[in-house]
């Protein structure tokens, strides 16, 4: 019973922090947040999911039924690591993309959280 007490109390302190209610992060989330954090250095970081480039440009709506990605990704391989991130910047928040050699493209603004969107934010 004690070696099953230590392994949960282990398991439970290797995790990181995605948002302000210290949820655990899995590790496939650390290099999203890496990216996002250095896509937008002066945000707050919220949560952030993996994706890739081509998913990213896949994300369509709004007028023209377009992707914020698809001009400013478009020389990108689509297999390139991507991540969804929502931060706060300035008091409002910032629902978009990162990826290494490209801007980070805005999805949706808010001023209040909106959460974390594994698949991407919707577009209207």
């Amino acid at each position: 019973m004690q070696f099953r007490i230590i392994a949960l109390s282990a398991a439970l302190s290797v995790g990181g922090c995605a948002s302000d209610d210290s949820s655990p992060v899995a590790p496939s989330n650390d290099t999203a947040s890496a990216a996002c954090q250095q896509a937008v250095p002066t945000g707050k970081m919220v949560g952030a999911s993996p994706t890739t480039v081509q998913q990213v440009r896949e994300r369509t709506g709004g007028p023209g039924n377009t992707s914020p990605a698809s001009k400013p990704w478009r020389g990108l391989p689509g297999d390139q690591f991507a991540a969804w991130c929502t931060v706060q910047v300035s008091g409002r928040f910032d629902v978009g993309a990162a990826t290494d050699g490209a801007p980070f493209v805005t999805f949706m603004q808010s001023q209040a959280n909106p959460g974390v969107f594994p698949q991407g934010p919707s577009i209207p």
